[in-house]
């Protein structure tokens, strides 16, 4: 061999009957050529033939030939970056563990390596098995997107209080919030690389979220780093455009959607297994004809009218970390989901629903939920997402 070789330090039994021979020239999305040594892979033939077809063709093929041979063993070549056929053969052989938990910040990148190669060499159990926490993470449905959201907001604080408990010390100095939180780009760049729509959505929609966090970030003892930001290469070309047509196509629904609410809530149709606002609003005052047409007014309307215009102007002045973007418009899930949760909760003074009674508090809770699954339905339109996102 002409480059110089480096070992693994697991990867190299004694008793291996193969050399994995691979180097940093591949070409991966977000990574790019690199230069660098030849790392050797001292392993078992079996071991890759019982879990991929391609190897077991491959070593099973009459007259097959070697592309060289170290200290008598035969060597393979493979055209994968060295550190993903590291991180697969560790996985193999145990040395490698992916983090169970929930959203945790190191998932993604420990595994991104392993889920490549598993789908390129066949290997169905592992890709299974990567793929669905790869989905779990990044889910496709809005319900278990909040769960997700709840779980790494928990997984933060955690962190965030062991750190606090070392205050002055170089982890509490060196906090940093994207440590401690999955990277969107890489679960977006990855998901398009691999064709897994499924975690198409919630990548798009949190990196959409990370794109108007503050680029300029310092470490010192009395600013740590709270604010997110993109840790890995940027996405390609044509991500980034789709990512930023709807950035632009989301601010305007959701600057859209907040001058309407006041018409929206008191118009809207009645939710599937509610009766209509007008029948159990608690200051209902029916004619002597009865329920139906007979109506004479709706008590909680100029309450709910003034609550949303109310809601609305607060969201729409709200602020973010830059160019002046309403909060709502970076993150309306978030906000509605907010709403929806200080609507139903016994604990909310009345002054501040406007006096809105129970019934007609679920009501309109009702109604923004619906919004929120129409607004999260319809994400891959907005992002331009390919099909079965």
């Amino acid at each position: 061999m002409s480059k110089p070789t480096i070992e693994d330090e697991h990867i190299n039994f004694a008793d291996g009957n193969l050399v994995i021979l691979a180097g940093p020239g591949a070409d991966i999305p977000g990574r790019g050529r690199r230069d660098g040594p030849v790392h050797s892979f001292r392993c078992h033939q079996s071991v890759l033939a019982r879990r991929s077809e391609p190897f077991q063709q491959m070593f099973g093929m009459p007259g097959s030939v070697p592309d060289e041979y170290l200290d008598g063993i035969p060597a393979v070549t493979l055209p994968d970056d060295w550190q993903d056929v590291r991180d697969l053969l560790r996985l193999l052989y145990d040395y490698l563990e992916i983090p169970r938990r929930h959203r945790d910040a190191r998932t993604l990148e420990t595994m991104a390596g392993p889920l490549r190669l598993a789908k390129k060499y066949m290997m169905t159990d592992i890709w299974t098995t990567l793929s669905q926490i790869f989905e779990d993470d990044w889910p496709m449905d809005l319900d278990h997107w909040y769960q997700a959201e709840d779980i790494t907001a928990a997984n933060v604080k955690a962190a965030h209080d062991h750190a606090d408990t070392m205050m002055g010390s170089e982890k509490w100095q060196t906090w940093d919030i994207n440590n401690h939180v999955p990277d969107p780009a890489l679960a977006a760049r990855l998901a398009l690389e691999l064709h897994i729509p499924h975690a198409l959505r919630s990548a798009f929609y949190d990196l959409n979220r990370v794109f108007y966090a503050s680029p300029f970030l310092e470490y010192d003892a009395f600013r740590r780093t709270e604010a997110r930001r993109v840790v890995h290469p940027a996405l390609d070309p044509p991500a980034f455009a789709a990512l930023v047509g709807g950035r632009e196509r989301l601010r305007a629904r959701t600057a859209a959607y907040l001058r309407a609410l006041p018409d929206r809530l008191v118009r809207a149709s009645t939710p599937r297994g509610y009766a209509l606002p007008w029948q159990s609003c608690h200051g209902m005052r029916w004619s002597i004809m009865g329920w139906g047409d007979a109506r004479e007014s709706w008590p909680c309307e100029p309450q709910i009218r003034a609550w949303a215009a109310r809601v609305a102007e607060k969201l729409r002045m709200g602020g973010s970390e830059r160019e002046g973007v309403p909060s709502f418009c970076v993150d309306p899930l978030a906000h509605l989901r907010r709403l929806q949760e200080k609507l139903t909760s016994a604990a909310t003074p009345a002054k501040e629903v406007e006096g809105m009674c129970v019934p007609c508090r679920w009501w309109v809770a009702e109604i923004l939920r619906m919004d929120a699954q129409r607004l999260w339905d319809d994400l891959p339109a907005l992002f331009e997402l390919p099909p079965g996102c």
